[in-house]
């Protein structure tokens, strides 16, 4: 009897120290399972799951105010500097007013020149014509005076016959003879002679006389135009904010020249390990040559129809940041980025994805970046801002509150993805529809649902079927 207390006081122990281990297993594994034969066993739950793509960038302008000057001339005066804050209505630049008033007296000149050239031009077609005009009226008397001589011709041709026909006989012959030959030889001058001709002009032609209105309009509306500058040769801010001078000339476009400093920034910097002032050298000869210069100064030249300036706004920026081809499939507008900036501390900026780019970027990188716009709510940090700005981005790719993740290991991938979902004591095959995953958890999105039983450990060692 003492014998048999004691099997069972140690069988009666050795299911509470099972019972301990499990509970110990369960709770070092985060689920309520068992394990059995390097086999373990949960119960699928849901959990927040998240996953960021980091990625680096700028901050940049978001919707800047373009300022147009409203004449096009050499600066007179510059009232600003790159980076000032300016209200609305306030002066940022005067234009050079006699360089104005010389533009537009040629303008003017112009206009009178080409105006008239097209009355000149149509005043001498109509004397050509007036003058063809006279000649055929000199023509007409020509012909009348024709006309009268050949009536008196006749009629002393009548009265000769009267006259020979009184003469004696033998003399009459000689004379009639005589008229007869002299009658012959006028009618031969009458048909030798020319007939007076007429002359007429075809007078100015339309095309000319449109293509003269069409000059002397246009020089017009130019000579108003230069006028119109006169009276425009001031530049004031139409909204307040902070004024930056833009970019003219140069052959390479303006929303590149940000991008290619910043990526020469890095190799002028490597060329002074070289020495001899080669860096120097560098942005001397090649980005001073390439790039457009971005400060205005006293006689630089802007032009009406290009913006001079631009307002920003630093409540609200844009912060481009360049994410990896890896990366890039995952980022979507519309998702949630927290921004920090290096040059600031304090908490994460709010920011939202606006855009992602289709075509990579110019970059020194060895794989190709893609840029993706995010749009940033600065709030109380506006005041601090700066563009240019180094910023850090995390964007939040996957953002699930309530998610059902399995480890890693839990999921098989040949065939296809699958688990061993466990009922009646045995691993049945269950396909799933996989998500995000991390470096250790992934998203199960369809086939699994919560408090299903699943093999998380040692599933490799399972076939549909097996026993647990």
């Amino acid at each position: 009897m003492k014998q048999t207390g004691s099997r069972a006081k140690a069988y009666t122990l050795l299911r509470y120290v099972t019972v301990v281990s499990i509970a110990l297993a369960v709770a070092a594994g985060g689920f309520s399972g068992c394990r059995a034969s390097g086999v373990t066993v949960a119960r699928a739950g849901t959990t927040g799951f998240s996953k960021t793509v980091s990625a680096t960038g700028t901050v940049e302008p978001c919707e800047p105010l373009y300022v147009y000057p409203g004449a096009s001339g050499p600066i007179a005066a510059l009232a600003v500097r790159d980076g000032d804050r300016v209200e609305a209505g306030q002066l940022l630049a005067t234009l050079d007013a006699a360089t104005l008033e010389t533009e537009a007296r040629k303008a003017e000149s112009n206009y009178l020149t080409q105006a008239s050239m097209g009355a000149l031009f149509s005043s001498l077609f109509a004397n050509i014509d007036s003058m063809f005009a006279a000649l055929n009226s000199t023509m007409s008397i020509v012909d009348y005076y024709r006309g009268t001589v050949d009536t008196v011709v006749k009629d002393l041709s009548g009265r000769l016959d009267g006259l020979v026909a009184q003469l004696p006989e033998a003399a009459r012959a000689k004379a009639e003879e005589a008229a007869g030959l002299a009658r012959e030889q006028y009618q031969l001058l009458v048909s030798q002679a020319p007939s007076a001709p007429r002359i007429g002009g075809s007078g100015y032609p339309g095309l000319a006389s449109a293509a003269d209105e069409a000059r002397s309009k246009l020089a017009y509306d130019q000579y108003q135009e230069a006028l119109a500058s006169c009276a425009n040769s001031e530049v004031r801010a139409p909204a307040s904010g902070y004024v930056f001078f833009v970019s003219s000339g140069g052959l390479v476009p303006e929303d590149l020249v940000s991008s290619i400093k910043s990526k020469a920034g890095g190799f002028t910097s490597s060329l002074k390990f070289l020495g001899g002032g080669m860096e120097s050298m560098f942005e001397d000869t090649v980005l001073d040559f390439v790039l457009p210069e971005l400060e205005l100064k006293t006689g630089s030249l802007i032009e009406k129809d290009k913006p001079a300036f631009m307002i920003c706004d630093f409540s609200r920026v844009t912060v481009k940041v360049e994410v990896e081809e890896a990366d890039v499939p995952l980022v979507e507008a519309g998702q949630r980025v927290d921004v920090t900036l290096e040059a600031l501390r304090g908490e994460p900026l709010p920011g939202v994805v606006e855009h992602v780019a289709m075509r990579p970027s110019l970059s020194l990188s060895e794989t190709p970046v893609y840029e993706v716009s995010v749009q940033v709510e600065a709030g109380a940090a506006a005041r601090y801002l700066r563009l240019g700005y180094t910023a850090n981005a995390e964007i939040r790719v996957v953002d699930e509150k309530k998610a059902v993740t399995l480890p890693l290991e839990a999921v098989l991938m040949e065939p296809s993805p699958h688990v061993f979902v466990v009922r009646d004591g045995r691993a049945r095959t269950r396909k799933v529809e996989l998500g995000a995953e991390d470096e250790t958890r992934v998203v199960v999105a369809g086939g699994l649902r919560k408090g299903e039983s699943v093999v998380v450990k040692g599933a490799g060692k399972l076939e549909d079927g097996s026993e647990l």
